[in-house]
């Protein structure tokens, strides 16, 4: 892992039970921002992808990092920072 200071951010995939129990319960997956202090992941927040960009390639960079959150293990958001396991 690089080394990773506080107010790094890395964005990956976060995962938690939606809904309330009396009526209806779900899973939803959502882009989140995960912070880390001392190389370890210390706090999230939700990020929204679609947004206005200034120009393409700031775009471009944006859905790169997209996928790249695609490609790790999702956060299991009600137990953070646990990996969500299916």
């Amino acid at each position: 892992m690089d080394n990773k200071k506080k107010f790094d951010i890395e964005f990956r995939i976060g995962t938690r039970l939606e809904g309330n129990e009396e009526e209806s319960c779900w899973r939803g997956f959502s882009l989140v921002g995960i912070y880390y202090e001392d190389e370890t992941i210390d706090s999230y927040t939700f990020m929204y992808p679609f947004y206005k960009e200034e120009n393409i390639e700031d775009m471009k960079e944006w859905f790169a990092e997209i996928a790249t959150a695609m490609q790790k293990p999702i956060i299991d958001l009600d137990n953070f920072p646990n990996i969500y396991e299916s």
